[in-house]
């Protein structure tokens, strides 16, 4: 089976999550994966599906400066998402094509992430939903969406962030929130921390890892599918009744 790529584009946050929408539905009634990849310009704040925004984020810092909140349709712990120190990823496929339920589906995809950190010399390994340096600090991250028939993995992967702005505008579920899943605060530890390598590079090195068997076509958006993630830019990814809720 082929996979659609999409590569690695600029792209606003709601933009982003807005196809990360479309791909979801159009894999689901085409059967064919898809393999995405962006950086998010300009700077931006994701939380999970299930968190509140208000535990999660110092609210007013972040409209002080100017950053957005958006809530993802994946699960997950919030993120500071800078198109300079970090890019985001995404493998959409049906869910018999992934063997070993939602844990298989996780392997999938940082097993492979994993092995080309290990070229590139970096010492890392896996615990649970993300990816850490052995000598401490986490360079991945990941989150899911599952459905009976879809399952779509989104992570990031950190090169070069603002550590520090990262813990000022982020609060780990300090703040709790009833039925709300608080993120796990960890510390991070960029891969420009530890080897000399761009983010275009990194970037590529790691989406060639990602189902390297199967030959891979670009994906191009229909006039239809640009149409819809626009209504849902507009309904949805502005919208602070879907942002901030909880």
């Amino acid at each position: 089976m082929d996979v659609l790529f999409n590569g690695i584009k600029p792209s606003d946050i709601e933009w982003a999550l807005a196809l990360e929408e479309i791909v979801f539905e159009w894999v689901r009634s085409n059967g064919v994966p898809i393999l995405r990849g962006w950086r998010t310009v300009p700077r931006s704040l994701t939380i999970g599906r299930f968190q509140c925004a208000k535990g999660e984020v110092d609210l007013e810092l972040a409209r002080d400066l100017g950053i957005p909140v958006v809530r993802r349709m994946s699960g997950g712990g919030a993120v500071l998402n800078d198109g300079d120190g970090e890019f985001a990823f995404s493998l959409s496929a049906p869910v018999d094509m992934i063997s070993g339920g939602i844990s298989g589906a996780y392997r999938a995809v940082l097993e492979p992430i994993d092995r080309s950190f290990r070229e590139l010399g970096l010492d890392t390994f896996i615990d649970g939903t993300s990816i850490f340096m052995k000598s401490g600090g986490k360079v991945v991250g990941s989150s899911m969406r599952w459905t009976w028939d879809t399952v779509q993995v989104h992570g990031t992967v950190l090169h070069s962030m603002d550590s520090e702005l990262m813990k000022r505008l982020l609060w780990g579920g300090r703040f709790g929130c009833v039925d709300a899943t608080p993120s796990v605060r960890k510390e991070v530890s960029p891969i420009s921390n530890h080897v000399d390598i761009s983010l275009p590079e990194l970037a590529g090195h790691v989406l060639d890892s990602i189902l390297p068997d199967r030959e891979r076509m670009d994906l191009e958006w229909s006039e239809k599918d640009l149409e819809r993630s626009r209504s849902l830019v507009r309904s949805k990814y502005r919208d602070p009744g879907w942002n901030l809720r909880l």
